[in-house]
């Protein structure tokens, strides 16, 4: 009775508006890059959406790089912004799942130290999400190159605007938003920092295993919530990529994304790990499902055919059997 007056004497409003500002949960993982570091935490201060969490995962970097990157997340002094030291050297993608189990935000991206987000990127690609038409584990975004602290490029992904056979691929979900199905095995996205991913599908391609590199956490979890899901590409430039000599996949001469890359492509040997590790958490039946898609018309009419006839064929049965 008491709880119940406390209710009714209290002038309480439901707050709807918050329900469309779910929280982000920003991991970055660091290992030597204390360097590149302080750009890329600065860069979320400023963000216009404002609720975000943040931890700095310091992969067992040498010594002077760990006090460089733990005194710049106390000297910011950011609530929001917390550091996680490892005792060991364990890996970009274990790194990230274990600031992800210190995370607890319903949308989560992995930024990279040597990247910086647009002030719109986070509220941009919340909005992206929260769209009305369709829902995906992932949305990317568009980027641009930064070298030397000079903008060198205003695009770099650029497929939205690429052509098949006469047709711009990708399904318009609204004029900047193009979904792109599990079908399409081509990568899709921009680099690990221009992506959002909702947590629960990077849970269900947790590694299981120690894996046989330390890199590739972009063609990790991209591969792995494509598979399960399809994407979405956000024809939007909401991050300015760092571009230098400790870069893995784009070359420091860059001047075209035409040009030979920097290191092998892993991506097939990471797709088989993942998809492996998806199996090992226990969503198989959901890779078949986002294996098998949506049915198309013709798949759609024989099902309902055969519907009727198997309905059909059980009134004649049960007729046969009352004579």
């Amino acid at each position: 009775m008491t709880n119940l007056k406390l209710i009714e004497a209290t002038d309480r409003r439901i707050d709807r508006a918050k329900w469309h500002k779910p929280l982000v949960s920003i991991v970055v993982t660091h290992f030597n890059y204390s360097a590149h570091l302080e750009d890329c935490l600065l860069s979320l201060l400023d963000q216009t959406y404002e609720n975000w969490e943040c931890v700095v995962v310091d992969d067992a970097s040498d010594d002077a790089e760990h006090d460089i990157a733990k005194l710049l997340v106390e000297k910011i002094g950011d609530a929001r912004l917390r550091f996680l030291a490892l005792d060991q050297n364990i890996g970009q993608i274990p790194a990230f799942y274990a600031g992800l189990d210190r995370t607890k935000g319903e949308f989560v991206c992995a930024l990279d130290p040597d990247d910086r987000y647009a002030p719109d990127f986070l509220g941009e690609m919340v909005a992206a999400h929260l769209n009305p038409v369709r829902a995906v584990p992932l949305i990317s975004c568009e980027q641009m190159l930064v070298r030397n602290n000079e903008v060198i490029t205003g695009v770099v992904t650029g497929h939205p605007s690429r052509e098949m056979d006469g047709e711009v691929i990708g399904t318009a979900v609204s004029d900047a938003l193009r979904f792109f199905p599990k079908s399409d095995g081509k990568w899709l996205w921009s680099s690990t920092s221009g992506m959002m991913f909702r947590r629960p599908v990077l849970n269900a391609m947790r590694p299981h295993r120690p894996l046989g590199y330390k890199g590739d956490l972009d063609a990790w979890i991209a591969q792995g919530a494509h598979m399960l899901g399809g994407s979405m590409f956000l024809s939007k430039t909401l991050l300015y990529r760092g571009l230098h000599e400790a870069n893995d996949w784009l070359r420091p001469d860059f001047w075209s994304r035409s040009q030979v890359s920097k290191l092998p492509h892993r991506a097939e040997g990471v797709r088989a790990d993942v998809r492996e590790a998806i199996i090992a958490n226990g969503y198989e039946r959901d890779l078949v499902r986002a294996r098998a898609g949506k049915r198309n018309l013709a798949q759609r009419l024989r099902r309902s055919l055969q519907k009727r006839l198997d309905r059909l064929a059980a009134v004649l049965m049960a007729k046969g059997r009352e004579a």
